[in-house]
C-alpha cells in the first residue's frame, strides 16, 4: 500500500513540473529564410479563364516555394485600372497533404467584394514574392454581372512582357474570351512610338492614346486560335527600324462590341551596333597593352548597355582564343606574356543579343635573355679566366640569368664544356672527371634559351689550382736554374760571379809576387854607379 501511494505522488508531481501542451493554430509566422539553392515561387489558381460571377466570390489558389512567401498580393483590374485589391497571405494555410521534400505548399483564398463594383470584363492579378525578392504572378479574365448588361471580350496578352527587348520576328501569344463562351474576333496593330511604355498601363491601352490615334492598321490574319482562348500572332518584325514599338490586340463580337485593347511595349534591336576599336600596336613582353572600344555605339539606342567582350588569338596558332568578357565596360588592358602576332577582336553586344565586331593586329617582339653565371659563389663574365680550388667538384649557377618575368622562369640552361654539353639545368654539380685532361685549360659555357628559342651565351676558362691547367702554372725550372733562383736572381749572380773573380784575381796576383822574392836575384848596380864609386874612392 505504501508503494501505490508512493508512486502516486511521484506521478502528481511530475503532471506539476511538465508544461500544459500549447494548441496548434493555423496561423503562419512569416519568418525569413535565405538558401544558396533557393528556388522561383510559383502560384496557381483554381478558376478558369471566362468564369462569370453575379456576386461576391472566392477565388482559391495555391502557392509554391521553399519557404512561406513574403508577400501575396491580389489585384481586380478593369482597362487597365485597379478597381480592388488586397492581401492574401492572411489566408495562407500549409498544405501537409503536399509531398515534395523539395518544395512546400501554401493554399490560399481571395474574397472579392462586389457590392462597390460595376458590371465588368475583369482581369484578377495575383503576385507572389519570396524572401530573396524573386517574384512570380498569374493572371485570369473573368466577367463581373452586376446588372445584366451585354459585357464586351475580355483578353490578356501574355507573351512577350512588356518592357523586354528583342531582335527579329516575334510570336505575340495571349488569351481572348467572351461572356457568352464563344471565341472572339481578333485584330493587332504594331504602332511605333517613343511613348509606348507610358501610354501601355498594366497591359492596356491607354483611352487618350486610342482616342487620338483611330488610323491605325489593324490586321486580322497570321492569328492561330487554340482550346481554351490561347491565341497566337506571328509577327514579321525583323525588318523594323529600331526603337519602341506597341503590339496591341483588340477583341470584338459580332455585333461589333469592341473590348479594350491589349498591349505590350517591346524595344526593337535589328540592327547592330558599331564596334570601333584602337588601341597599342606594339609593345615588348611582359608590357600591358591597352585598347578602347569606348567610340562603340548603338544608333538608336545609345552606348548604355552595350556589352564588351574582347578575343586575342596568336596568329598561325591553332590553339583556342582567349575571351575576356568586360561587361559594360569600353576599355581594357591585357598583358603580354608571349612574343608573337595578335589578332585583337572587340565584340559589342547590344541588349538584344545583336552584335558586331571589329578587329586589330598587335605586334609583341620578344625580349632576348641575358646569361650570367657564377662558380663557387663566384660570378664572371665572358673571356675572363678563373682557377678553380684544389676539390672533386664545384658548384655552377645561372641564378644570375635575365629575361622578362614571363619567361624568366621557363628559360633553358645548358653548361658546356669545350662545346661539349654536360648538364642541364640551373643550379649544378660540376664534377672534376669531366674536366678530363688536367693538363690543359678548359672552356666552361652556359646557355640559357627562353621559350622562343631565342639564346644567350657566357663562356669563362677554367683551371685547376696546382695543376698543369692553372692558370698561373710554370714549369719547374733545371739545376742552374733552381741555382739562379736560390742566388735571389741573375743580376745577383752576375754581381757574385764578378766578386768572386776579383777575388781569385788578387789571390793569384799575391800568391805570384811571393815566388818572385825568393826566385830572382836581387837587382845589381849598373856600371855607371861603380865608376862613380871608385872615382870617389880615389879622389880620397
Amino acid at each position: 500500500m505504501m508503494r501505490v501511494r508512493c508512486l502516486l505522488a511521484l506521478f502528481l508531481a511530475l503532471l506539476v513540473l511538465i508544461p500544459p501542451p500549447q494548441p496548434q493554430t493555423d496561423e503562419l509566422e512569416n519568418i525569413p529564410h535565405m538558401s544558396d539553392t533557393n528556388r522561383q515561387p510559383s502560384l496557381s489558381l483554381a478558376e478558369t479563364h471566362g468564369a462569370t460571377f453575379t456576386g461576391d466570390f472566392l477565388v482559391n489558389g495555391t502557392v509554391w516555394d521553399d519557404f512561406i512567401p513574403s508577400e501575396l498580393h491580389w489585384q481586380l483590374e478593369q482597362d487597365g485600372d485597379i478597381i480592388q485589391e488586397g492581401s492574401a497571405l492572411g489566408s495562407m494555410i500549409e498544405n501537409i497533404s503536399w509531398a515534395d521534400s523539395a518544395t512546400k505548399a501554401w493554399d490560399f483564398s481571395i474574397m472579392v467584394d462586389t457590392n462597390s463594383l460595376n458590371s465588368c470584363s475583369c482581369t484578377l492579378n495575383v503576385v507572389v514574392i519570396d524572401t530573396e525578392q524573386q517574384i512570380s504572378n498569374v493572371q485570369i479574365l473573368l466577367f463581373i454581372d452586376i446588372d445584366g448588361s451585354p459585357l464586351p471580350s475580355n483578353l490578356i496578352i501574355t507573351n512577350p512582357e512588356s518592357g523586354i527587348d528583342w531582335r527579329g520576328d516575334l510570336n505575340l501569344s495571349g488569351v481572348a474570351v467572351s461572356a457568352a463562351g464563344y471565341q472572339p474576333i481578333l485584330e493587332w496593330a504594331v504602332i511605333q512610338s517613343n511613348l509606348a511604355r507610358h501610354i501601355c498601363v498594366r497591359g492596356v491601352l491607354s483611352e487618350i492614346w486610342v482616342g487620338s490615334n483611330n488610323d491605325s492598321d489593324w490586321k486580322d490574319y497570321s492569328i492561330s486560335y487554340s482550346a481554351r482562348g490561347n491565341f497566337n500572332i506571328q509577327v514579321e518584325s525583323s525588318n523594323f527600324d529600331d526603337g519602341w514599338w506597341l503590339f496591341a490586340v483588340k477583341a470584338h463580337d459580332s455585333g461589333g462590341n469592341y473590348s479594350s485593347i491589349a498591349c505590350t511595349a517591346i524595344a526593337l534591336h535589328n540592327q547592330k551596333p558599331s564596334a570601333v576599336l584602337s588601341g597599342t600596336t606594339e609593345i615588348n613582353e611582359s608590357e600591358s597593352a591597352h585598347f578602347d572600344a569606348s567610340n562603340s555605339d548603338d544608333p538608336v539606342w545609345g552606348k548604355e548597355g552595350l556589352r564588351f567582350t574582347f578575343i586575342v588569338k596568336t596568329e598561325h596558332d591553332n590553339s583556342p582564343p582567349q575571351v575576356y568578357d568586360i561587361g559594360t565596360e569600353r576599355s581594357w588592358s591585357w598583358l603580354a606574356n608571349k612574343s608573337g602576332i595578335y589578332d585583337v577582336m572587340v565584340l559589342v553586344t547590344d541588349t538584344s543579343g545583336l552584335s558586331n565586331s571589329s578587329n586589330m593586329t598587335l605586334i609583341v617582339h620578344n625580349i632576348p635573355p641575358i646569361a650570367s653565371a657564377s662558380i663557387e659563389g663566384i660570378s664572371f663574365a665572358t673571356d675572363e679566366t678563373i682557377r678553380l680550388p684544389d676539390e672533386p667538384f664545384w658548384t655552377i649557377d645561372a641564378g644570375l640569368s635575365t629575361d622578362t618575368d614571363n619567361d624568366r622562369g621557363g628559360l633553358d640552361f645548358i653548361w658546356f664544356i669545350d662545346g661539349e654539353p654536360v648538364s642541364l639545368g640551373e643550379k649544378q654539380i660540376l664534377r672534376r672527371e669531366l674536366l678530363k685532361d688536367e693538363s690543359e685549360i678548359h672552356l666552361l659555357t652556359l646557355s640559357a634559351t627562353d621559350d622562343d628559342g631565342v639564346s644567350d651565351y657566357i663562356e669563362v676558362f677554367v683551371g685547376i689550382e696546382g695543376t698543369q691547367s692553372d692558370p698561373e702554372w710554370k714549369e719547374p725550372e733545371s739545376m742552374t736554374g733552381n741555382f739562379v733562383i736560390s742566388l735571389g736572381g741573375e743580376v745577383n749572380m752576375m754581381l757574385i760571379f764578378m766578386i768572386i773573380l776579383i777575388a781569385i784575381s788578387l789571390i793569384t796576383l799575391r800568391i805570384t809576387r811571393g815566388d818572385s822574392e825568393s826566385d830572382i836575384p836581387k837587382w845589381i848596380p849598373n856600371r855607371k854607379e861603380n865608376d862613380d864609386s871608385a872615382e870617389e874612392n880615389d879622389d880620397r
